[in-house]
């Protein structure tokens, strides 16, 4: 695991009870950590060099030919800028946009992650979008979207669209979204982009783009697994949330299965008992031997 200091990214192993400093960061580089399934990546703040280590089966270090299978320790991304705008990693694969509005990945392509056909090692330039444009970039899983200067959106990987789960590479363009988009929100069974008051969401259960509107938006905005939650300013900060509530994942009774509106969890309150009564023990009977009876002869 590893934890992030003002000063440097720390990690230990499994076993290991002590954390061991791996890359020195400073504040202005903090927000371009990301991590996939099991692989980190970071803007080196001295030397200006995106590193990462971690796993390296699918090339998800971005050192060019596997000669190695992990790395503890952090390994340059060859090719890689030095002026990044945004980075964000998906289960084994990495992509990030630079100050020249381009779009790079490297990593996995067994999901089209690259957006490109076949194998290759080291960084990629994303084909088919608005290259000198990009605004920023998400991934998620098998899959990764932009948003370019004009608010147009360009996904590819394994997503789902329209209903169903595919591999759409090279990358496809998202139509019918905000005319103003602020971000991306990238979940495994849905993905949005919103503007101010709204979210544009395609996925699993909805046919091409719907529209959701959920009022002045605001703070981080999250997808799980079938279901979102976000901060919204009505009055006061609260936080919503919508999608599945099977497993009380939106905060309110199990009894409501779904929301398809973002509903508000409910307070929390402690309950009577936070502990178990400890039973008291029953003791272990003590068994006493009993010696043959000597009959007279």
């Amino acid at each position: 695991m590893c934890v992030t200091t003002n000063k440097a990214i720390k990690c230990k192993r499994h076993k290991e009870k002590d954390f061991r400093e791996i890359m020195p960061i400073n504040g202005d580089n903090y927000n371009l950590i990301t991590m996939g399934a099991n692989h980190i990546c970071s803007l080196e703040s001295v030397l200006k060099k995106v590193k990462c280590w971690g796993d390296n089966k699918y090339g998800q270090l971005g050192t060019g030919p596997l000669v190695f299978s992990y790395s503890e320790f952090p390994v340059e991304v060859v090719n890689s800028q030095t002026e990044l705008s945004d980075m964000s990693a998906g289960y084994n694969h990495t992509c990030y946009s630079d100050d020249s509005n381009k779009a790079y990945c490297w990593g996995d392509n067994s999901f089209g992650q690259l957006g490109i056909t076949g194998n290759k090692f080291g960084t990629v330039l994303v084909p088919n979008i608005t290259q000198g444009r990009i605004l920023s970039v998400a991934s998620k899983g098998n899959y990764s979207c932009v948003i370019d200067l004009d608010d147009k959106v360009m996904c590819w990987g394994e997503m789902y669209y329209n209903g169903i789960k595919k591999i759409f590479s090279p990358p496809i363009s998202i139509p019918g979204v905000s005319p103003q988009v602020y971000s991306l929100v990238l979940g495994l069974e849905e993905s949005c982009v919103h503007d101010e008051d709204d979210f544009y969401c395609w996925g699993k259960n909805i046919k091409g783009v719907e529209k959701r509107s959920i009022g002045k938006i605001h703070g981080k905005i999250q997808i799980g697994d079938g279901f979102a939650c976000i901060s919204k300013s009505l009055g006061v900060d609260e936080v919503a949330c919508w999608g599945k509530n099977d497993k009380g994942q939106l905060g309110v009774e199990m009894s409501i299965k779904e929301s398809l509106v973002p509903i508000a969890p409910l307070p929390w309150t402690p309950p009577l008992r936070l502990f178990m009564p400890i039973a008291t023990p029953t003791p272990t009977p003590i068994w006493t031997p009993i010696l043959p009876i000597r009959w007279p002869i």
